[in-house]
């Protein structure tokens, strides 16, 4: 919902409730990298790294809204709008880019599904789009169903290395990770796939009784996994929650799931009405943002909290 003052207002507006919201919640108020534009960016749920140009990142918004990435430039503080040809935003939830065979590409990871009621839910796969595109056209989709039953999913993650995709249920306690062939890409069309059960990750914390007590509304809800995503390098797993966000270091010995309920640890946020995003930069720095229009947008150093070896 866009709020009924002029843009610039709006975004005064919002800066103050983010802000407010930080104190209230006895932290000091971190300074953001920028503020989101709210006519382009009224709900934004994914985000990554352009592999092109550093500075750049894609950004999606969540259902109900057009079928496009947005490139927002930190450096220029600019936005392109490309129109992806040939799908619609079911229910788009998060954004991964990655390089495959020397090439980048993104991933559109339409997973939402609340009531957990979609029979199939779709990957799509294209190669970044140029610096001076306005259109982009899917090469793969992937229709994914789950051996166990729908789920709501919000957190999607590729690795390249190890030809995979990862997908983080959010509804469930403890989230259940699935995994599914990353495809060689040579190709185009769409493909049926299965997604893999590889086990639960319990290591995420649920709300404890102080949280419930401060939210009575949505404090159930703050371990819910909204988004993750993969480092550069394949070495850190970024996992966002409606609490904060979280770390995972992945050794080349380690499957994604134990590394996730082994190696977890949180990481020091700002305040965030509703945070559904997040990535790793190639200097591990974590860009994060919320939903909702004007919302900041913060560049973080992705490290453990002093002394938060455990979330």
């Amino acid at each position: 919902m866009l709020y009924p003052f002029p843009g610039v207002i709006r975004t005064v507006l919002c800066l103050v409730i983010f802000f407010v919201s930080a104190v209230t919640l006895g932290e000091e108020p971190a300074k953001p990298l920028a503020v989101l534009d709210g006519r382009l960016l009224p709900e934004a749920s994914g985000i990554a790294v352009s592999s092109r140009t550093p500075s750049v990142l894609w950004v999606l918004n969540d259902s109900g809204n057009d079928a496009n990435l947005i490139a927002f430039d930190t450096d220029l503080d600019t936005y392109r709008t490309v129109s992806i040809q040939g799908v619609r935003n079911r229910d788009w939830e998060d954004l991964e880019s990655f390089v495959f065979a020397g090439e980048p590409w993104l991933l559109i990871a339409d997973v939402g599904d609340n009531d957990a009621r979609r029979e199939e839910v779709f990957l799509h796969l294209l190669p970044e789009p140029r610096e001076d595109a306005d259109k982009a056209r899917i090469v793969v989709t992937l229709a994914v169903r789950y051996s166990q039953g729908a789920a709501d999913v919000e957190s999607v993650a590729v690795d390249p290395r190890r030809r995979a995709i990862y997908l983080l249920t959010k509804r469930e306690s403890p989230p259940v990770l699935h995994e599914v062939p990353l495809p060689a890409l040579d190709v185009s069309g769409r493909y049926a796939v299965e997604a893999q059960v590889m086990g639960a990750v319990e290591s995420i914390p649920l709300p404890s009784d102080e949280e419930l007590s401060r939210y009575p509304r949505f404090g159930r809800f703050r371990h819910q996994p909204t988004a993750m995503s993969l480092s550069p390098d394949g070495s850190l797993i970024a996992v966002m929650t409606y609490r904060g966000a979280y770390l995972a270091e992945l050794p080349a010995t380690q499957t994604w799931l134990e590394a996730l309920n082994n190696n977890l640890c949180a990481v020091s946020t700002p305040a965030l009405r509703q945070g559904e995003t997040i990535v790793l930069g190639a200097d591990t720095q974590l860009y994060l943002t919320s939903e909702g229009a004007g919302a900041p947008l913060y560049r973080i150093p992705g490290r453990c909290a002093d002394d938060a070896h455990e979330p």
